[in-house]
C-alpha cells in the first residue's frame, strides 16, 4: 500500500511519467486496499494509516485550482470509508478513525468555504450529507453495544439458571443415593454379627 502511494507520487511529481489524475487514481486505489487489509485483518494500525494517507492525497496533488465538488466528493469516499471501519471494527479502538475523520472532513470543508465562496449551497448540502452519515455510525454503533449487553446478560442468566439446576440435580442424586448407603452399612454390621456370633460358639 504505502509503495503504491510513493511511487504514485514520484512518478508524478518528480519524473512527470503520468498526468496529476492518474496519480489520483493509484493514490486512491492503493487507500482503499489498505481500507480492505485493515478490516479483514482488524489491524487498527493500517486503517488509520490509510484514512491518513487518503486525506494527504489533496495536498500532494494539488495544481493550485480552487477545489469544489470533486474534493467534497473524495473526502466524503474517505468519510465513508473511515465510518465503515469504525462500525465494523468490532472495539472501541477502532472510534479513533471516527475522531480523525471528524477532523479532516472539518478541515476540508473550511479549505472549500473560504477558497470557494461560489459553492456555498454545495457546502450546504455537503455539510448535512457529512452530519448525518456521523450520527448514523454513531447510533449504530450504540444500538450495537446494547445488543451486545443485552445478550450478554442472557447468557449469564442462562448460565445462572443451569448452574442451579445442575446444584438441584447432583442434590437429588445424593440424597436419593443415602438410602442405599445407610442399608448397605445396616447389612453389613448384621453379616459382621452373625460371624461374632458364629465364632463365638
Amino acid at each position: 500500500m504505502s509503495i503504491l502511494f510513493i511511487v504514485a507520487y514520484a512518478g508524478n511529481h518528480y519524473y512527470g511519467l503520468y498526468p496529476p489524475h492518474v496519480a489520483f487514481f493509484v493514490m486512491a486505489f492503493s487507500v482503499l486496499i489498505g481500507v480492505l487489509i485493515a478490516l479483514r485483518g482488524k489491524f487498527l494500525s493500517v486503517g488509520l494509516l490509510s484514512i491518513v494517507g487518503g486525506n494527504l492525497v489533496p495536498l500532494l496533488l494539488s495544481t493550485g485550482e480552487a477545489p469544489g465538488m470533486t474534493l467534497l466528493i473524495y473526502v466524503l469516499s474517505l468519510q465513508l470509508l473511515a465510518l465503515a471501519l469504525s462500525y465494523l471494527g468490532g472495539s472501541p479502538k477502532w472510534w479513533m478513525l471516527r475522531t480523525v475523520t471528524l477532523i479532516s472532513t472539518t478541515l476540508w470543508t473550511l479549505v472549500v468555504l473560504f477558497e470557494n465562496t461560489t459553492a456555498t449551497y454545495t457546502m450546504l448540502f455537503f455539510e448535512l450529507v457529512f452530519a448525518g452519515l456521523f450520527h448514523s455510525e454513531a447510533g449504530g454503533v450504540n444500538r450495537n453495544r446494547s445488543g451486545i449487553k443485552e445478550h450478554l446478560n442472557r447468557e449469564r442468566r442462562g448460565s445462572s439458571i443451569q448452574s442451579v439446576c445442575d446444584r438441584r440435580i447432583v442434590c437429588a442424586r445424593i440424597n436419593h443415593a443415602r438410602p442405599r448407603t445407610a442399608e448397605r452399612e445396616n447389612d453389613v454390621g448384621h453379616r459382621a454379627g452373625a460371624l461374632l456370633r458364629l465364632a463365638g460358639n
